[in-house]
């Protein structure tokens, strides 16, 4: 039994020519996979040629038997045929692997299954939950900055999903800047323990409404945002020592902007 071609996408046809190895042959039982058994009329030289398009991703074994006059069937020829559903092309002007855009920023997606039609697509983004669109683009707001996924699958008019592709990329931090009259930039630091050190932050994450802090890794503070757009927050240290001040920058919503790490020394003197 031969088949043409073996190796091809869902939906393509595939043509199967069979030639008996016994004499007297007037029909033949074929089967795909688990489906049903099918049976038909072999040619005058007892040969059968037949299509079968698979619906289904997968690899099918093929089995065929040929039956005489008497019913009398043959055991099983078998061969096997591989059908795929290549995953779904995804673009972005917005957001690619190299850190673009802000959390905060919408971008748009789109996909493309230029092997397989396709009549929808599910996507998700990180771990949100899967969502279908019967467009071929759609549009979303990151959160954080940093490495983030999508996943589209396409589906066929028959309802079988293609593979799935995984769409890495990142968006670019939209870092606070952090400022202290005790640690001007250029000039002499004249902070000194026992004495309130004063950090003004200002973020750039458009909405934001309140400045996260921390020091040295410890208990996360908030700050509120003025109306000028600074927030204000201080901190001691009882001797002379360093100590590492995390600063980020959130709106109402949940947008975060990305963390800034700084390091500082107070002296004794």
């Amino acid at each position: 039994m031969d088949v043409d071609p073996w190796d091809g996408l869902v939906g393509e046809k595939r043509t199967f020519t069979v030639t008996p190895n016994r004499t007297g042959v007037v029909s033949y039982v074929y089967k795909v996979g688990d489906e049903a058994e099918k049976q038909l009329p072999a040619n005058a030289d007892g040969s059968l040629t037949f299509e079968y398009t698979p619906t289904r991703k997968g690899d099918f074994i093929v089995r065929v038997a040929s039956l005489n006059a008497a019913g009398v069937r043959s055991g099983w020829g078998e061969t096997e045929i591989l059908a795929e559903a290549p995953a779904p092309e995804v673009t972005s002007n917005d957001y690619k692997y190299e850190p673009g855009g802000a959390p905060g920023q919408a971008g748009t997606f789109t996909f493309s299954s230029p092997r397989l039609p396709v009549v929808s697509y599910k996507y998700n983004f990180d771990d949100e939950p899967w969502q279908t669109t019967t467009g071929t683009q759609v549009q979303w707001t990151p959160k954080k900055p940093g490495h983030h996924y999508l996943h589209v699958r396409g589906v066929t008019a028959d309802g079988e999903e293609t593979d799935e592709r995984s769409y890495l990329f990142q968006v670019k931090p939209a870092l606070p800047t952090v400022t202290s009259p005790q640690f001007p930039d250029g000039g002499p630091v004249t902070a000194r323990p026992g004495e309130p050190i004063e950090f003004v932050v200002t973020p750039t994450l458009p909405g934001s409404h309140e400045v996260l802090w921390s020091i040295s890794w410890g208990q996360t503070q908030v700050a509120p945002v003025g109306e000028d757009g600074k927030a204000r927050f201080t901190h001691t240290v009882s001797s002379s020592s360093s100590f590492y001040l995390t600063v980020s920058s959130r709106t109402p919503d949940g947008v975060v902007s990305g963390t800034v790490e700084r390091s500082y020394f107070v002296p004794q003197q």
